[in-house]
């Protein structure tokens, strides 16, 4: 998440907005296939760097690669796994 996000999102709910961690991904539209995949990869029980080698593509930029491994760790975390090698 950018900075400022999470008091940005805070100030949504409490506006009544519905919001979700995924809606403050950088280049929303873009991004987030990538992003659902790890998603989708750590609910598999995948492995990071199984998910990493699999689905980033050649070139990615430094910061999706942390919103990527952020949201695979959170995923990671909710079923009691380990994301780890």
């Amino acid at each position: 998440m950018v900075s400022g996000g999470v008091a940005e999102m805070n100030r949504l709910r409490a506006a009544g907005a519905p919001t979700d961690l995924l809606d403050f991904i950088p280049d929303y539209d873009k991004n987030r296939p990538l992003v659902t995949d790890f998603i989708y990869a750590a609910q598999s029980g995948a492995t990071w760097q199984e998910a990493a080698t699999d689905l980033f593509p050649p070139g990615t930029e430094r910061e999706l690669y942390r919103v990527c491994k952020h949201f695979f760790e959170l995923e990671k975390a909710k079923s009691g796994g380990d994301s780890k090698i």
